[in-house]
């Protein structure tokens, strides 16, 4: 009995229902029918296009033919269908003549289906133990950005209670600049000017704490950029002097 002769209700069965992939070839192997199945998997429309049954697999090796496949009639045959845009799909093929025609069935090759369900695990499985890892090391990076910024935040303000000391100083012995010569007026000059641009960034230095934290609200305002200049050329005019003291 060829499968063509089979009862409708069987026919119906391998051609839509199944999941089966089903074509009707001629003796040269142009496809002339192909069920739901393998129409949307090689995503061709046979009724209007002359396709080749070769046309419709990757043939690795390059031993594939038509005509060969028919003297093993029934025997299952291990094929790779094309996918546009995806991996090629194997499946244990079958070729029966029937009435004039090649009948192809195959399905699914399942020890290649749980070949690719087992990678997929096992891939699926590594991507967690990674992503937990990165979680864990996330957590200890914000631990120690934690722990930087309350060292810095430490540091900062030990530094400046001294460096507003010396500002303190500094301004009490100016308003004795009477008894001062000129050049003892000049260093107070240069220790406070330097002591307020420490104490300036130090408060810069508190800031960034608090940027990093989060917890900083910033306002915009002019800057003069002199300031800084001046100190720059106040301490560089220091360096003879003390060079000559020494």
């Amino acid at each position: 009995m060829t499968l063509l002769s089979v009862p409708e209700t069987v026919y119906a069965f391998v051609c839509e229902a199944s999941g089966l992939v089903y074509f009707e070839c001629d003796s040269h192997g142009c496809i002339l029918f192909a069920n739901d199945t393998a129409r949307r998997m090689t995503q061709r429309d046979f009724e209007k296009q002359d396709v080749h049954f070769h046309d419709v697999l990757v043939d690795f090796n390059g031993y594939f033919q038509f005509e060969g496949m028919l003297e093993h009639s029934g025997k299952p045959h291990l094929l790779h269908f094309s996918v546009p845009g995806g991996s090629p799909q194997s499946y244990r093929v079958r070729f029966f003549p029937a009435d004039g025609r090649v009948c192809v069935i195959g399905e699914a090759d399942t020890a290649e289906l749980a070949f690719l369900q087992q990678e997929l695990l096992s891939s699926t499985t590594e991507l967690a133990t990674t992503t937990r890892k990165l979680q864990k090391a996330n957590a200890e990076l914000t631990k120690l950005n934690d722990l930087k910024n309350h060292f810095i935040g430490m540091a900062a303000h030990d530094l400046r209670n001294p460096i507003g000391g010396i500002l303190a100083y500094g301004m009490f012995l100016q308003e004795e600049a009477d008894v001062l010569s000129s050049e003892q007026i000049e260093f107070l000059e240069i220790i406070t000017s330097s002591s307020r641009y420490m104490l300036g960034l130090i408060d810069d230095l508190l800031d960034f704490v608090r940027i990093e934290s989060g917890r900083l609200s910033l306002e915009s305002s002019r800057s003069i950029l002199s300031s800084s200049s001046n100190i720059m050329s106040n301490s560089i005019r220091l360096l003879p002097l003390r060079n000559r003291s020494s």
